[in-house]
């Protein structure tokens, strides 16, 4: 999507067909070991020479790192002008000074290869630069929309367990009759259906104002991504609750979800983060206060 948004003709020609056919696995390099949420103090550098790029550095937490064909690496040009001095660049596996590092063994969202990408002298092509230089923060900016917009797949999840908590109470007995028949589990199946008919609401307007043209909606975005985020993780839980002692036995479902959940308070952007952009929305930038 960054490629389609800001990319050249001839990037366009020559990566999206490749990706669009599943032919090619794409990354998004922007983590660092030592920068998380301050993603604008990232260290790894592009220095130009000549008709190329030279990029050091190290990403983390990479998504599709272990797998991917090609990727969007993002780096410092302009050390001297901060968040602004940051670019993006496409980056091709077989590119000289381009290796992965393990893949990272996590506890829940297994089935997504993440690992670590090293670039140690990585030659890059100019015309792989994305964007033109500078452009980094809004190459990311893209990104984070998406990836946040695209997190709502976690709302099939949430009605998932819930048609396994409906199901499992109806079976389960209890106290010579169907736990289901409790006030307490029929509440927490009542709160389980209202987030899941809110975060679609919120993630239905996400994606039109991304199919409008309405983007950055920082706010918009922001706020669905931490709502779903806490939502997934209380659903998780409920779940477990539910099912009891066996909702803790890694031959039920309802324990990979739980384990799931969590990741997607930290991925694409923590939920304290989200905090952060919603407050800046409502009160403006904080105030600068001089000490006495």
């Amino acid at each position: 999507l960054n490629i389609q948004t800001w990319g050249t003709e001839e990037q366009k020609e020559k990566y999206l067909p490749r990706m669009a056919s599943g032919e090619w696995i794409g990354a998004m390099a922007l983590t660092e070991p030592g920068a998380g949420s301050d993603a604008s103090s990232i260290t790894t550098r592009a220095v130009r020479k000549g008709d190329k790029y030279i990029l050091n550095g190290t990403k983390m937490f990479i998504t599709n790192g272990p797998i991917c064909d090609i990727g969007i690496v993002l780096a410092v040009t302009d050390p001297s002008k901060g968040p602004l001095g940051i670019s993006a660049f496409i980056f091709e596996k077989d590119f000289p000074g381009f290796s992965r590092g393990k893949k990272i063994d996590k506890m829940g969202m297994r089935s997504s290869p993440t690992s670590e990408l090293i670039f140690e002298d990585c030659i890059i092509p100019e015309e792989n630069l994305l964007g033109g230089e500078g452009m980094g923060a809004l190459v990311a900016n893209t990104t984070l929309h998406w990836e946040r917009t695209g997190m709502g797949f976690a709302i099939g999840t949430m009605e998932y367990n819930l048609n396994l908590c409906k199901e499992y109470a109806l079976q389960r007995y209890q106290f010579g009759e169907p736990i289901g028949n409790f006030q307490a589990v029929r509440h927490r199946l009542a709160e389980m259906k209202i987030d899941i008919e809110a975060a679609k609401y919120l993630f239905y307007r996400m994606a039109w104002l991304i199919d409008t043209d309405q983007i950055p909606a920082i706010l918009d975005i922001s706020v669905g991504k931490a709502f779903l985020s806490k939502a997934l993780v209380k659903n998780a839980d409920a779940a477990i609750s539910i099912f009891g002692g066996y909702g803790v036995c890694s031959e039920y479902p309802v324990q990979r979800s739980y384990r799931d959940a969590k990741i997607i308070e930290i991925g694409g952007g923590t939920y304290d983060i989200q905090l952060n952009m919603i407050a800046a929305a409502i009160m403006g930038p904080r105030q600068k206060v001089k000490k006495k």
